[in-house]
């Protein structure tokens, strides 16, 4: 490592050049390489570049190998060695889970050139003597050290994180199980008090390594929200339970008559029902998943279930109660409706259509220009009315539950 040093014994990298590798370096020859504290090569005569390597540190000579004489080459690596930590405060235990990034500083003591990257709870860094700048980090917490190597010697660096641990769980009641599907966020309030996002996890059990100071902590669990502030002090572990009051309803729609739930043109909206206001006109979520289970604060709630596009709708109001999943189902009277304008009974759809769709007793349910519409509407009685060039055509029909109508006009 320097002059007057003993010899490495372990960990050295050689190679050995057919001449010294130009810089910046170049394609080279590579007569030899190798491992080993005090390997032996058999070369032919002439002059080669030997080149160790230790760690980052990397060094060579120039050597003759004359003809039955024994050549040796001692490579000064004029290199120290790091030994590197962090610690949550000042002499505290070494930190697990540390990240080491370790830059050459230039002329004015700045990070620059990156050298190497280590992951150990202790990064070791053999590096050629000169300056350096450290950076750790820890999670969220990071700092930065100055670091002088002298060759020959190791120089222990300890970074102060100044941080803590956040350990965070969610429940949907005080007692109740922790929460696998809760989403946690960490967030920074500056001094205006806007909040930025800091670190997310959807661990059950998740834990942040943050710098010490105040910080605003949330759990989501569907649309069920709460948040807390704390304080974080360095070296402490501080633990969390955030309880979201929160419960489930499991969504899903049936024909009448039928067992089997709807799989397809579903949508439900969710709306809040305030004790003082009522019913909230915007909805607070929407899922078209046919089988949905939508995650709530306590509370009540109005839930609709549209089938197709239309007007097959059934609305349920329900109660959700903290830590409880409730199932409801919704049961559509409803009929899948073609509408088709035909020059003769069976022949083909004609074109350029326009059609109007209205209740028995008024109130219009559709308008369109396609040529066959195909709907799902609530079962009941209707009027279409198929508009083709300047004459109008139009049929009263019924809709009846769980059956699939043609509704053909014909213009003969």
């Amino acid at each position: 490592m320097a002059a007057g040093r003993p010899p490495l014994k372990e960990g050295i990298g050689w190679r050995i050049f057919a001449e010294k590798p130009s810089i910046p370096a170049k394609e080279e020859k590579v007569i030899w390489s190798g491992g080993g504290a005090e390997p032996s090569v058999y070369l032919d005569p002439g002059r080669y570049y030997v080149e160790a390597t230790y760690g980052f540190a990397k060094n060579g000579q120039e050597i003759e190998v004359l003809p039955d004489r024994l050549a040796e080459s001692t490579v000064l690596l004029d290199a120290g060695t790091i030994l590197a930590r962090g610690a949550a405060v000042a002499g505290g235990p070494p930190l697990d889970d540390m990240f080491f990034v370790l830059r050459r500083a230039d002329a004015a003591g700045t990070a620059a050139l990156e050298i190497g990257r280590s992951s150990l709870t202790q990064a070791i860094f053999h590096v050629a003597a000169g300056q350096y700048r450290l950076v750790l980090q820890h999670g969220m917490a990071k700092t930065d050290v100055p670091v002088t190597v002298t060759a020959g010697q190791e120089v222990v660096t300890e970074g102060v994180m100044n941080s803590g641990q956040l350990r965070l769980t969610a429940t949907a009641t005080q007692d109740g199980p922790l929460l696998d599907d809760a989403v946690f966020f960490v967030y920074a309030e500056d001094n205006t008090g806007s909040l930025r996002e800091l670190a997310r996890s959807e661990l059950r059990e998740t834990e942040f390594h943050l710098p010490a100071g105040r910080y605003r902590v949330a759990a989501f669990y569907g649309l069920a929200r709460v948040e807390r502030q704390i304080t974080l002090a360095a070296g402490a572990t501080k633990e969390e339970k955030l309880v979201l009051d929160a419960g489930g309803i499991k969504l899903s729609s049936v024909l009448t008559g039928a067992s089997a739930p709807l799989d397809r043109q579903l949508i439900y909206k969710v709306y809040a029902i305030s004790p003082d206001q009522g019913t909230t006109t915007q909805s607070i979520a929407t899922s078209a998943k046919p089988a949905s289970t939508v995650y709530l604060k306590s509370g009540r709630y109005r839930i609709e279930s549209q089938f197709g596009w239309h007007n097959a709708r059934q609305t349920r109001e329900v109660d959700v109660l903290a830590g409880q999943i409730t199932d409801v189902v919704f049961e559509h009277r409803a009929s899948e409706v073609k509408l088709k304008l035909a020059a003769a009974a069976g022949t083909p759809a004609l074109g350029r259509v326009k059609w109007t769709l209205r209740y028995a007793n008024g109130g219009t349910v559709l308008i369109s220009q396609d040529s066959a519409p195909s709907l799902i509407l609530q079962a009941g009685s209707y009027q279409v009315m198929a508009q083709h060039g300047a004459k109008t055509y139009s049929r009263a029909f019924e809709a009846a539950p769980n059956e699939v109508h043609t509704i053909e006009l014909v213009t003969e």
